[in-house]
């Protein structure tokens, strides 16, 4: 490894460019620089004027060599479609021509990627290097996160004892933080605390137990949850930040008069979006293009308060009253008699509307 890079994570950047680029073409072709490499520049001066992948160079350099694919190719996606070319173009071949082939391959990828990286500018190379290190990372954090979370699937918070009795909790008037922390993940906050994570030290659950911890302090500092905390306040505040407590938590602590406000908040808004969509309505003029469209919703209103109802017949205006009963049991529909009134009186206005010429069936 070469100089200031002291793990797989730490890809030397501040060193010389001919130690990065032996360092990029190690990651990716792990033996290539140290066992091969040396290979073939000794292959060179013997087999003068022969290319680096001929016959005479690849059979110098794997004499006497063992190397399975994946010593020779880092990538796997890299690696099988090496090996998937390969076997489609040289699998009829005899056992030592199928190495030999594999070698010339191996040589052959190696050397583009080594002069490829070369041929890059400064800043394309940097780029590169850059982009290899944040790969690197990511497999590492990956690899870890696994690990962490085998860890946590046999640690003492994720056994049956660890879960919450929440008939038990639920019920107490109040929690302390770290209660409330346990119990927001489901778990028995006589079993999972602060104190018992001491322990635990490769873990994805600890550090997760511990932000939200954190989170609840904070909040109680600044006044938004008390100390101790009522169930009912925590879990309307974890809603309200986006925390997404264990699901008896949230269902036990969403009381009937949450649910009231929530309605109540529901038919505000929808009554909002009503009243706007009636203020357009009435603002309609016959130039404008939503007239046909008022026009028929005139004629509907209008048609059935005169044939359903009686409307208008022999002087008298009573649908109003009756449609007004008829649209009451249903919230999203109620609308008050004085304003079907004025509706229809508007409809019969805005369509010169003759009410004598017209009875109701059966009349």
């Amino acid at each position: 490894m070469p100089p200031n890079a002291t793990n797989a994570g730490d890809v030397p950047i501040y060193v010389l460019r001919e130690e990065q680029t032996e360092f990029l073409v190690g990651l990716r072709f792990p033996h290539f620089k140290a066992r091969v490499a040396p290979r073939i520049k000794a292959a060179m001066t013997q087999f003068k004027g022969q290319n680096d992948t001929s016959d005479s160079v690849v059979d110098f350099v794997s004499a006497g060599k063992t190397m399975n694919s994946a010593s020779m190719w880092a990538d796997d996606a890299e690696r099988e479609g090496a090996l998937a070319f390969l076997k489609e173009k040289f699998g009829s071949l005899g056992r030592e021509q199928r190495r030999r082939e594999r070698w010339r391959k191996f040589i052959d990828d190696a050397l583009s990627y080594e002069y490829g990286l070369r041929d890059l500018s400064d800043e394309e190379f940097l780029i590169a290097l850059n982009v290899k290190k944040e790969k690197i990372r990511n497999r590492a954090r990956m690899a870890s996160d696994e690990r962490s979370r085998k860890s946590d699937l046999y640690a003492f918070f994720s056994q049956p004892t660890a879960t919450a009795d929440f008939a038990y909790w639920l019920p107490m008037p109040a929690w302390s933080i770290d209660e409330a922390v346990a119990l927001s993940f489901g778990k028995d906050p006589r079993v999972v605390s602060t104190h018992a994570l001491v322990r635990i030290h490769r873990s994805l659950f600890r550090p997760a137990y511990e932000a939200r911890t954190e989170q609840v302090r904070r909040a109680v500092t600044i006044g938004q949850l008390t100390d101790p905390i009522r169930p009912a306040e925590f879990s309307a505040w974890a809603k309200d930040v986006g925390i997404d407590v264990d699901k008896a938590v949230s269902d036990f602590c969403y009381s009937k008069t949450d649910r009231l406000r929530d309605e109540l908040a529901d038919m505000t808004a929808e009554a909002e979006r009503l009243r706007k969509s009636f203020t357009e309505l009435t603002k309609l003029q016959p130039a404008e293009p939503g007239h046909k469209r008022l026009v028929s919703l005139y004629r509907i209103l209008l048609g059935l308060a005169v044939l359903r109802y009686g409307h208008f017949k022999n002087g008298k205006a009573g649908a109003s009253r009756k449609i007004a009963e008829l649209l009451a049991p249903y919230p999203e529909l109620k609308v008050g008699e004085d304003a079907i009134r004025d509706c229809l009186q508007k409809a019969k206005e805005f369509l010169d509307f003759d009410p004598t010429q017209f009875e109701r069936p059966n009349d």
